[in-house]
């Protein structure tokens, strides 16, 4: 039998119901859980009173760092962040420890330095701006191969996401878009993409090595894309027709050829089991690669 009267959830009971309780397993039992239920209404209340203050909190501060910041001065502010959490995820990891605590601090010192040179000088900042953003692009850029290729952050951790959140940001201060790029390809924006994550895979599997046949056979189905989009892309950029009537044959086939590469490196066995750049750019090379054989 379960003694209700010396267990806490008892002392919560209503007052009312304690007087005459009949003296039975069943009614002690339907006491707990009431009193289990009790507790997790106010838990659930809890829980929806942190998300709201969460919620409300985080978009108050994103919306003040917004409109603190101009479209020129946002991605300095967002490298500085990245920096920071970079800095301190690669403190204690030994490899390669040096150059990523020289590419945080260097990265971010940076940034700042253009971040205040936006308020004090603004005409001559406006001037010189561009130049720092690539230089900050080409200095996280090969970083971020570095770090994320090399090690020590070749699966998806705070350092993996910091190194290429200071690419994307750095790429933000240029102006650059995926947008913009693929405009100027018109047609040819799911190619670029391709293209890209080809480019990935192939580094990946090069940082690994030839050691595997899975491996060669996926450097030689990302080398074949890259060469077949950029074949595409020229033909789109020229607006010829052969183009278009050739596309769709040759991206179904390579389809196939991108489904293999995703079972072979990503499934049993592969190279890229767990999530990183080559994980990713196999999985995307492939999405890429069926989407526009079916749709474009």
């Amino acid at each position: 039998m379960l003694d209700t009267h010396h267990d806490r959830r008892w002392q919560r009971f209503p007052r009312s119901l304690k007087g005459g309780v009949p003296d039975s397993p069943r009614f002690h039992i339907a006491t707990i859980v009431f009193l289990d239920f009790h507790s997790l209404v106010f838990c659930m209340l809890d829980v929806r009173f942190f998300c709201s203050f969460f919620y409300l909190t985080t978009h108050s501060f994103i919306d003040y760092v917004i409109h603190s910041f101009s479209s020129q001065q946002l991605p300095y502010f967002l490298i500085i962040a990245a920096s920071i959490l970079l800095l301190i995820s690669i403190i204690g990891t030994g490899y390669n420890e040096g150059y990523g605590i020289a590419v945080a601090v260097v990265a971010g010192v940076i940034a700042l330095l253009a971040l205040v040179a936006s308020y004090k000088v603004e005409a001559k900042f406006a001037t010189v701006s561009i130049y720092i953003a690539y230089l900050l692009l080409i200095w996280n850029g090969v970083a971020a191969v570095i770090l994320t290729f090399n090690g020590p952050f070749i699966a998806t951790t705070n350092g993996y996401f910091a190194s290429w959140a200071l690419v994307v940001f750095a790429t933000m201060a240029t102006g650059l878009s995926y947008g913009t790029l693929s405009e100027k390809v018109k047609n040819s924006g799911v190619l670029t993409g391709l293209v890209m994550a080809s480019t990935v895979l192939v580094i990946s599997l090069l940082f690994i090595g030839f050691g595997n046949w899975r491996h060669i056979y996926g450097v030689i189905i990302a080398i074949l894309t890259i060469c077949l989009c950029a074949i595409f892309i020229y033909l789109d950029y020229i607006e010829s027709e052969a183009g278009a009537l050739m596309r769709s044959p040759f991206l179904r086939f390579f389809a196939c050829l991108w489904i293999s590469v995703v079972v072979l490196l990503t499934m049993a066995r592969g190279a890229f089991q767990v999530t990183g750049n080559g994980y990713f750019a196999a999985w995307i090379g492939c999405i890429l690669c069926v989407y526009a054989a079916i749709y474009k």
